[in-house]
């Protein structure tokens, strides 16, 4: 599940990157300022995600699931 999210979140911050720095033509302020706030978030949830990968929160889940793989052998002693 953490996979499909964080493959969502880049998919948004990749569309979001495009619609700021590649359309051509004039964006009314108003839209401009919407997109880069969703910008902006995008960015800080891409951020997220990766510290997740990287960071302690994944090496926690995968110490849990090993855990619970353990432990029903443990408490049938």
């Amino acid at each position: 599940m953490p996979a499909i999210v964080t493959l969502a979140i880049l998919t948004a911050w990749a569309l979001l990157t495009s619609a700021l720095y590649f359309i051509q033509g004039e964006i009314p302020e108003r839209v401009y300022q919407l997109l880069s706030q969703a910008y902006g978030a995008a960015n800080l949830a891409l951020g997220t995600a990766i510290a997740f990968w990287l960071g302690s929160s994944r090496s926690s889940q995968q110490k849990d699931a090993q855990i619970s793989a353990i432990l029903p052998s443990v408490v049938k002693r």
